[in-house]
């Protein structure tokens, strides 16, 4: 993976991104998976933790086991594949959560920075791009965590990635 990705005119560390994804799903009863993409669907990070192992919902290390009734576990390369289609089919004016067979989802756009703009007297001339406004933020969660839950996390990311 490159030392860092560029996004709207912004360095992003993976390290960062994955900092913040794992902090995301430091609570063992919430998501178990996160992902932050870019709008044309690239990844920027994610990051994956085992539920709590003592929840009527545990995962074992047998791909065939189910979580319960509707939600089979499958291991994380395939979740991601998953969870990036589903992402890269979503549309900022629809519902930011899906019920589907891997669980609950909620998508949150994160704004980025407004890009900088070197002044209206500088000798080099401004190219207007068309530059992301926003990534998006999946959580991925077993149907028991509560909608209201997944916002709270969904929130916390998006105010620590706005402060640094």
């Amino acid at each position: 993976m490159p030392a860092g990705t560029q996004a709207h005119g912004m360095l992003i560390s993976p390290e960062r991104v994955h900092r913040h994804l794992q902090a995301t799903l430091a609570d063992r009863n919430g998501p178990h998976t996160a992902v932050l993409t870019a709008p044309q669907g690239q990844i920027l990070g994610s990051a994956s933790v085992a539920p709590n192992s003592d929840s009527k919902d545990s995962y074992t290390d047998d791909p065939g086991h189910e979580m319960n009734d509707n939600e089979p576990w499958l291991e994380t390369p395939e979740r991601l594949r998953l969870l990036v289609g589903l992402a890269s089919q979503w549309h900022t004016d629809e519902s930011p959560r899906v019920e589907c067979e891997l669980g609950r989802l909620l998508m949150m756009p994160i704004a980025l920075p407004d890009p900088e703009v070197p002044p209206q007297n500088a000798a080099v001339p401004v190219m207007r791009s068309r530059t992301p406004s926003s990534m998006l933020l999946v959580l991925n969660s077993t149907s028991s965590v509560s909608w209201s839950d997944l916002v709270v996390k969904a929130e916390a990311f998006s105010s620590v990635w706005r402060r640094g």
